[in-house]
């Protein structure tokens, strides 16, 4: 029902029109009217709720602040406790791997910078009794045996042999050890007499050389030689010593090891004639490859070859049509033939085909032999390099490789022609 104003205006019209028009106006106006309240009310609750969301807020970021500083208190005590470790452990060098390879980092950049206080420090943290140091005058500083075992596990990560193959500690420069090649077993009857026997013996002998590797540094660099960019140079180092163990162990030719490849007494598949390139490879050479070893060498067995050679043996199949490389699946590493492989790019790549030549072996790597003289030195020159304002930082390992078990390896070799 309009209201009496309303009314006075609809009944002061002649025709009804105009005042529809205003009654018009007048219930859009009310319309305007309650979206207007509900607007007011509904930001009302949006206030309520935005002050809520802030206390809340605030409430967050004080327990944030909180838990802050709980965290940097554990941290601290964390940090004393490992320094009270480290002081409590240091004698018996009971550092960790990671805090073993930081300190050697801390120590070659030391022996670089020829800071011999810097140097005594590290031994001390590291438990070496002997503070003894030529660094300061001479640039060469033999790695302190705490080190060794550091130095060797950081080759070991990057090399394919060294993890693989039957490692000794050498206490000199030579070492000797007794090789059985034949034993004749006898079956005496009941309380009859066992005869003597004389095992055929041969020795295998370990002569440690000294590997180097070298890079030249710029003495701007050199003078600002941190931790870390010592810790570049020295796995570049590993990188090098890894890859070089890997090369004589395999393919080496006598300078100065001889690897499985070269070795005498190694079984030899050669490939048909006409064969004479690494292509020609069947899956029959390398089925030959496996049968030339006694079944009691071949626990453990791999292939080696490098990754060019791999692509090869993917394409090749068996007389059933099979290919006889498998990929690996359910915690089961690739194969060819059923039987793992080892890849490393120290053997022959496919440029080095050729006729004569080998280049896939097989065998397990315990009967490669490594001795570790545990011998280490970093040394520097400034004379090597004088005229290009450079230093020279060389790290040298004395090291032992002896293809100890020659006919427990087996090499495929292509045709002469």
């Amino acid at each position: 029902m309009p209201d009496p104003i309303t009314r006075k205006i609809l009944k002061e019209t002649d025709d009804g029109g105009y005042a529809a028009y205003v009654q018009d106006i007048l219930n859009t106006s009310r319309e305007m009217k309650k979206v207007s309240e509900a607007l007011k009310q509904k930001a009302s609750e949006d206030e309520t709720r935005r002050k809520d969301l802030d206390t809340k807020y605030d409430a967050f970021i004080s327990k944030h602040d909180q838990l802050m500083v709980e965290v940097e208190a554990l941290q601290k005590a964390i940090r004393d406790n490992k320094e009270v470790g480290r002081v409590k452990q240091g004698v018996d060098g009971a550092l960790s791997p990671l805090d073993m390879r930081k300190a050697f980092n801390k120590y070659a950049a030391a022996i670089v910078r020829r800071d011999v206080e810097c140097i005594k420090e590290v031994l001390t943290e590291i438990g070496q009794k002997d503070l003894t140091t030529g660094g300061s005058t001479t640039g060469i500083e033999f790695v302190p045996t705490p080190f060794i075992p550091t130095v060797v596990r950081e080759i070991e990560n990057v090399s394919v042999v060294r993890p693989r193959a039957t490692v000794f500690p050498m206490d000199s420069d030579t070492v000797k050890f007794p090789s059985i090649a034949a034993v004749t077993v006898a079956w005496p009857s009941e309380g009859a007499a066992t005869s003597a026997q004389t095992p055929v013996t041969a020795q295998i002998t370990l002569n440690a050389s000294t590997a180097r590797a070298h890079v030249p540094v710029s003495n701007e660099l050199i003078q600002d030689a941190k931790p870390e960019l010592v810790g570049v140079l020295s796995t570049l180092f590993f990188e090098s010593i890894g890859a070089e163990e890997d090369k004589q162990a395999l393919v080496g030719s006598g300078a100065p090891f001889t690897g499985v490849l070269a070795a005498s007494s190694v079984q030899v598949v050669t490939m048909g004639s006409g064969l004479v390139g690494f292509t020609n490879m069947t899956a029959d050479h390398l089925a030959d490859l496996m049968t030339k070893i006694k079944a009691s060498s071949a626990t453990g067995a791999n292939f080696w070859l490098h990754r060019d050679i791999l692509n090869i043996v993917r394409k090749l199949k068996d007389t059933t049509n099979q290919y006889i490389w498998s990929g690996p699946g359910q915690g089961q590493p690739a194969t060819i033939w059923g039987t793992p492989y080892v890849l490393s790019d120290q053997m022959p790549a496919i440029g080095a085909s050729a006729i004569s030549t080998a280049f896939v072996a097989y065998g397990a790597g315990r009967f490669i032999y490594m001795g570790d003289r545990a011998q280490a030195a970093i040394a520097t020159s400034e004379h090597a390099a004088f005229a290009n304002n450079e230093t020279l930082v060389r790290f040298t390992e004395r090291v032992a490789i002896q293809v100890a078990v020659p006919n427990a390896f087996s090499r495929l070799r292509t045709a002469a022609s």
